[in-house]
Protein backbone atom coordinates (compact mmCIF):
# COMPACT_ATOMS: atom_id res chain seq x y z
CA UNK A 1 0.00 0.00 0.00
CA UNK A 2 1.42 3.04 -1.12
CA UNK A 3 -0.35 5.12 1.81
CA UNK A 4 -1.07 3.29 4.91
CA UNK A 5 -3.99 4.63 7.40
CA UNK A 6 -4.70 3.49 10.61
CA UNK A 7 -6.51 4.89 13.78
CA UNK A 8 -6.36 4.62 17.51
CA UNK A 9 -8.46 6.41 19.17
CA UNK A 10 -9.13 9.61 17.35
CA UNK A 11 -5.83 9.82 15.98
CA UNK A 12 -5.64 8.67 12.33
CA UNK A 13 -2.03 8.32 11.15
CA UNK A 14 -1.52 8.32 7.18
CA UNK A 15 2.04 7.32 6.38
CA UNK A 16 2.63 7.74 3.00
CA UNK A 17 5.04 5.10 1.68
CA UNK A 18 5.75 5.11 -2.22
CA UNK A 19 9.53 4.21 -2.57
CA UNK A 20 11.65 5.67 -3.42
CA UNK A 21 10.79 9.30 -3.14
CA UNK A 22 6.85 9.25 -2.71
CA UNK A 23 6.11 10.31 -6.53
CA UNK A 24 2.49 9.91 -6.64
CA UNK A 25 0.82 7.88 -8.87
CA UNK A 26 -3.50 7.60 -9.41
CA UNK A 27 -3.50 5.24 -7.03
CA UNK A 28 -2.10 7.16 -4.39
CA UNK A 29 -4.19 10.16 -5.84
CA UNK A 30 -7.07 8.54 -4.91
CA UNK A 31 -5.92 6.81 -1.46
CA UNK A 32 -5.73 10.14 -0.19
CA UNK A 33 -8.57 11.87 -1.37
CA UNK A 34 -10.45 8.80 0.32
CA UNK A 35 -8.49 9.17 3.37
CA UNK A 36 -9.52 12.97 3.71
CA UNK A 37 -13.24 12.50 2.90
CA UNK A 38 -13.44 9.69 4.88
CA UNK A 39 -12.09 11.98 7.96
CA UNK A 40 -14.94 12.15 10.93
CA UNK A 41 -15.01 15.78 12.12
CA UNK A 42 -13.46 14.74 15.78
CA UNK A 43 -10.75 12.96 14.18
CA UNK A 44 -7.53 14.22 14.13
CA UNK A 45 -4.93 13.29 10.97
CA UNK A 46 -1.09 12.93 10.72
CA UNK A 47 0.18 12.74 7.40
CA UNK A 48 4.30 11.72 6.88
CA UNK A 49 6.51 9.97 5.16
CA UNK A 50 7.55 6.73 5.57
CA UNK A 51 10.13 7.39 2.54
CA UNK A 52 13.61 9.29 2.02
CA UNK A 53 11.28 12.66 1.06
CA UNK A 54 7.82 13.72 2.32
CA UNK A 55 6.28 13.53 -0.91
CA UNK A 56 7.87 14.42 -4.21
CA UNK A 57 4.61 15.36 -6.17
CA UNK A 58 3.52 13.76 -9.55
CA UNK A 59 4.95 10.36 -10.65
CA UNK A 60 6.08 11.38 -14.03
CA UNK A 61 6.43 7.99 -15.22
CA UNK A 62 2.53 8.13 -15.67
CA UNK A 63 2.55 10.87 -17.76
CA UNK A 64 2.94 9.21 -21.81
CA UNK A 65 3.31 11.36 -24.78
CA UNK A 66 0.82 9.52 -26.36
CA UNK A 67 -2.37 10.21 -24.19
CA UNK A 68 -5.05 12.33 -25.21
CA UNK A 69 -6.17 15.61 -24.42
CA UNK A 70 -9.14 14.13 -22.30
CA UNK A 71 -7.17 11.48 -21.24
CA UNK A 72 -4.22 14.27 -18.89
CA UNK A 73 -7.39 16.32 -18.01
CA UNK A 74 -8.46 13.53 -16.42
CA UNK A 75 -5.23 13.14 -14.69
CA UNK A 76 -4.82 16.50 -13.63
CA UNK A 77 -8.41 16.31 -12.12
CA UNK A 78 -7.42 12.90 -10.08
CA UNK A 79 -4.21 14.35 -8.48
CA UNK A 80 -5.93 17.44 -7.49
CA UNK A 81 -8.70 16.05 -5.92
CA UNK A 82 -6.79 14.64 -3.18
CA UNK A 83 -5.50 18.21 -2.65
CA UNK A 84 -8.85 19.61 -2.84
CA UNK A 85 -10.20 16.66 -0.26
CA UNK A 86 -7.04 17.75 1.95
CA UNK A 87 -8.35 21.61 2.03
CA UNK A 88 -12.23 20.27 2.74
CA UNK A 89 -11.84 17.80 5.10
CA UNK A 90 -13.73 17.90 8.16
CA UNK A 91 -11.02 16.97 10.22
CA UNK A 92 -7.98 19.22 11.28
CA UNK A 93 -4.42 17.68 10.26
CA UNK A 94 -1.18 17.89 10.83
CA UNK A 95 1.41 17.91 8.08
CA UNK A 96 5.06 16.39 9.53
CA UNK A 97 7.40 16.71 6.60
CA UNK A 98 11.11 16.39 5.99
CA UNK A 99 13.63 15.98 2.96
CA UNK A 100 11.48 17.65 -0.32
CA UNK A 101 7.77 18.40 -0.33
CA UNK A 102 7.97 19.10 -4.26
CA UNK A 103 4.71 19.94 -6.82
CA UNK A 104 1.68 18.22 -5.32
CA UNK A 105 3.88 17.14 -2.48
CA UNK A 106 4.35 20.95 -1.52
CA UNK A 107 0.87 21.68 -2.25
CA UNK A 108 -0.42 18.89 0.73
CA UNK A 109 1.79 20.50 3.16
CA UNK A 110 0.14 23.90 2.78
CA UNK A 111 -3.37 22.30 3.14
CA UNK A 112 -2.44 21.62 6.47
CA UNK A 113 -3.60 23.26 9.71
CA UNK A 114 -0.62 22.34 11.61
CA UNK A 115 2.68 22.41 9.41
CA UNK A 116 5.37 20.65 11.40
CA UNK A 117 8.76 20.54 9.32
CA UNK A 118 12.17 18.92 10.27
CA UNK A 119 15.25 20.96 9.23
CA UNK A 120 16.10 19.11 6.53
CA UNK A 121 13.16 19.81 4.79
CA UNK A 122 12.42 21.98 1.78
CA UNK A 123 9.46 22.90 -0.83
CA UNK A 124 9.53 23.28 -4.61
CA UNK A 125 6.68 24.60 -6.87
CA UNK A 126 7.84 23.06 -10.77
CA UNK A 127 4.70 23.69 -12.11
CA UNK A 128 5.27 25.90 -14.63
CA UNK A 129 9.01 24.24 -15.32
CA UNK A 130 6.79 20.81 -15.77
CA UNK A 131 3.88 22.64 -18.51
CA UNK A 132 1.53 23.53 -15.60
CA UNK A 133 0.13 26.67 -13.82
CA UNK A 134 -2.06 25.69 -10.63
CA UNK A 135 -1.22 25.48 -6.87
CA UNK A 136 -0.70 29.08 -6.01
CA UNK A 137 -3.88 29.60 -4.77
CA UNK A 138 -3.05 26.58 -2.29
CA UNK A 139 0.36 27.26 -1.84
CA UNK A 140 0.23 30.93 -0.33
CA UNK A 141 -1.93 29.74 3.12
CA UNK A 142 1.20 28.69 3.98
CA UNK A 143 3.84 30.44 1.93
CA UNK A 144 2.63 33.71 1.25
CA UNK A 145 1.79 35.64 -1.99
CA UNK A 146 5.09 37.16 -2.82
CA UNK A 147 7.14 33.69 -2.36
CA UNK A 148 5.01 31.93 -3.96
CA UNK A 149 4.93 33.56 -7.13
CA UNK A 150 8.43 33.88 -6.92
CA UNK A 151 8.80 30.01 -6.57
CA UNK A 152 6.26 28.81 -9.35
CA UNK A 153 8.50 31.45 -11.84
CA UNK A 154 11.48 30.75 -10.76
CA UNK A 155 11.20 27.64 -9.65
CA UNK A 156 13.44 28.25 -6.30
CA UNK A 157 13.44 26.08 -3.75
CA UNK A 158 13.15 27.10 -0.26
CA UNK A 159 14.03 25.56 3.01
CA UNK A 160 11.75 25.05 6.09
CA UNK A 161 13.94 27.44 8.16
CA UNK A 162 12.49 30.16 6.05
CA UNK A 163 8.87 29.01 5.86
CA UNK A 164 9.26 28.67 9.86
CA UNK A 165 10.66 32.53 9.69
CA UNK A 166 6.92 33.61 7.94
CA UNK A 167 5.45 31.49 10.73
CA UNK A 168 3.79 28.65 7.83
CA UNK A 169 5.70 26.12 9.58
CA UNK A 170 7.72 24.72 13.04
CA UNK A 171 10.88 24.08 12.48
CA UNK A 172 12.15 20.75 14.51
CA UNK A 173 15.40 18.67 14.94
CA UNK A 174 14.52 15.50 11.74
CA UNK A 175 14.85 12.80 15.33
CA UNK A 176 11.98 15.35 16.52
CA UNK A 177 9.59 15.58 14.07
CA UNK A 178 7.60 12.19 14.20
CA UNK A 179 6.56 13.25 18.07
CA UNK A 180 6.33 16.46 17.79
CA UNK A 181 3.51 16.44 14.96
CA UNK A 182 2.23 13.61 17.24
CA UNK A 183 2.26 16.07 20.42
CA UNK A 184 0.53 18.88 17.87
CA UNK A 185 -2.55 16.19 17.04
CA UNK A 186 -2.94 15.29 20.70
CA UNK A 187 -2.82 18.71 21.76
CA UNK A 188 -5.43 19.54 18.94
CA UNK A 189 -7.68 16.11 19.89
CA UNK A 190 -7.89 17.44 23.40
CA UNK A 191 -9.87 20.40 22.65
CA UNK A 192 -13.56 20.73 22.32
CA UNK A 193 -14.65 19.67 18.79
CA UNK A 194 -17.31 21.66 17.76
CA UNK A 195 -15.44 24.50 18.66
CA UNK A 196 -12.38 23.05 16.54
CA UNK A 197 -14.66 22.77 13.50
CA UNK A 198 -16.43 26.11 14.04
CA UNK A 199 -13.00 27.58 14.04
CA UNK A 200 -11.60 25.79 11.05
CA UNK A 201 -15.11 27.23 9.30
CA UNK A 202 -15.07 31.13 10.10
CA UNK A 203 -11.31 31.68 10.25
CA UNK A 204 -10.06 34.21 7.47
CA UNK A 205 -14.14 33.86 6.04
CA UNK A 206 -13.45 30.18 6.05
CA UNK A 207 -10.10 30.75 3.79
CA UNK A 208 -10.15 26.64 3.55
CA UNK A 209 -13.32 26.89 1.20
CA UNK A 210 -11.21 29.73 -0.48
CA UNK A 211 -8.65 28.19 -1.33
CA UNK A 212 -10.30 25.02 -2.50
CA UNK A 213 -12.65 26.96 -5.12
CA UNK A 214 -9.68 29.09 -6.46
CA UNK A 215 -7.37 26.30 -6.75
CA UNK A 216 -10.73 24.40 -8.65
CA UNK A 217 -10.60 28.13 -11.10
CA UNK A 218 -7.35 27.27 -11.47
CA UNK A 219 -7.30 24.07 -13.28
CA UNK A 220 -10.39 24.82 -14.89
CA UNK A 221 -8.42 28.08 -16.82
CA UNK A 222 -5.79 25.77 -17.31
CA UNK A 223 -7.35 23.08 -19.07
CA UNK A 224 -9.32 25.67 -21.01
CA UNK A 225 -6.49 27.89 -22.25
Amino acid sequence: MSLRVSKQGRLVDMVLDRPPVNALDGETYDALARAFDDAEPEDVLVLRSAARHFCTGQDLAEHQADKTAEQAAADLRRGAAAVIAALRCRAPFVAAVHGGAIGAGALLACAADVLIASEDAWFGLPELQVGVTIGGAVAERTLGGPLTRRMLLTGERIGAAQVATLGGARLVARHELARTAQEAAQTIAGLEQPLVALARRTWGNDERESAAAAYEAEIEQFLSR
